[in-house]
């Protein structure tokens, strides 16, 4: 609580108002696109936090985790409710549910003793995770043998396919 009383009344309303217009871009892009928040919270939280963090005392601070942290602790809650809607409309599988949530506590358990960087590879992807990955397709590394791609590059042509593909369909009468 000391934080809120160190920092000036303008500064405060500034960094809410930086805060409001990130939710309202990040539900807007999340309703609209379908993207999880994170996809758009976690930058500009880091933006946020970087153009006003001398003025909030962050000097010193990790930016990037303290962005990833922030987004995670708004995504929990929006994400539970969102689940419970679905819930109620008997739109959740629970098979899936104990599968997924079983290999993701592996996965998280393998990962929390490892330094932040150290045995990743991939998209932030841990020991402990390739090891739930491999233990769900019986292979012993699941990531051993796959060569580097640029993400970037495969996923615009994969969007361009899909677009391409929906543009025939609806020239040809069908529905996209």
């Amino acid at each position: 609580m000391d934080f809120f009383f160190a920092v000036p009344l303008g500064d405060l309303l500034l960094f809410a108002a930086f805060l409001a217009a990130l939710g309202v871009v990040a539900g807007f892009l999340a309703g609209l696109l379908g993207v999880g928040g994170g996809i758009v919270l976690v930058p500009g939280l880091s933006f946020i936090f970087a153009m006003m963090s001398e003025r909030l005392g962050l000097e010193g601070v990790d930016l990037m985790h303290l962005s990833v942290g922030t987004s995670l602790a708004v995504i929990v809650p929006t994400g539970l409710s969102s689940a419970l809607a679905h819930y109620r409309r008997g739109a959740v599988d629970f098979t899936l549910v104990g599968g997924i949530g079983a290999g993701v506590l592996v996965g998280v358990r393998g990962d929390a003793g490892a330094p932040a960087g150290e045995g990743q590879r991939g998209a932030g992807v841990g020991p402990g995770h390739e090891a739930a990955v491999g233990a769900a397709v019986g292979v012993d590394d699941p990531v051993a043998d796959v060569e580097p791609v640029d993400l970037g590059a495969d996923l615009l042509d994969h969007t361009h396919r899909l677009v391409a593909d929906d543009v025939a369909r609806l020239h040809e009468g069908g529905q996209g």
